[in-house]
């Protein structure tokens, strides 16, 4: 019963609902954080970069609540209707006007989706939007380059993992 006990704990801990695929509700989340943390009501440009596997991942994915698919209308939604206090269901609640809105704004031409292979910026980006500061290359478990910021994650995960591996071993017995 240890075991079981553990098992429902850890998920408990660490499995939060989401609202749709998590990759464009991802997206929306850091939008929702950004046009949070600016002081002014018009956006003139946004540019969105994200990992080629959450591109791949969220390009063709719908949207709850709309009839939209992509993560550009999810970035979209997020500035115009995202919640950030919401977590990952921060696009509930949105309505046919704000998708209406997300839709003009993103056909503006002022919102451009890229991919950016590039893990330190995905990590810096992450830190910035939910903590409200700047994380240079040089602190923490950023690194100049893409590798060792892997390595660097690769090392702080690798406590949690144990853990982890640990538990499936012995459920697998």
């Amino acid at each position: 019963m240890e075991l079981r006990n553990l098992i429902v704990q850890t998920l408990t801990e660490e499995v939060v609902p989401a609202m749709g695929c998590t990759e464009p509700v991802a997206v929306a989340l850091a939008c929702a954080k950004a046009k949070e943390l600016i002081t002014f009501n018009y956006i003139n440009k946004a540019e969105i970069f994200v990992s080629p596997n959450i591109y791949k991942n969220g390009l063709s994915v719908g949207i709850p609540n709309t009839q939209e698919v992509g993560l550009s209308i999810a970035a979209a939604l997020g500035f115009i209707g995202g919640e950030s206090k919401k977590d990952l269901k921060v696009l509930e609640g949105i309505n046919q006007t704000q998708v209406k809105i997300a839709k003009e704004f993103l056909h503006s031409g002022k919102l451009t989706l890229d991919i950016k292979d590039t893990a330190s910026v995905a990590v810096q980006s992450a830190v910035l939007a939910f903590n409200n500061s700047l994380v240079h290359a040089r602190n923490g478990i950023v690194a100049v380059t893409a590798e060792n910021t892997i390595k660097n994650l690769g090392v702080l995960s690798s406590a949690g993992m144990g853990i982890a591996d640990a538990v499936i071993l012995r459920t697998m017995k």
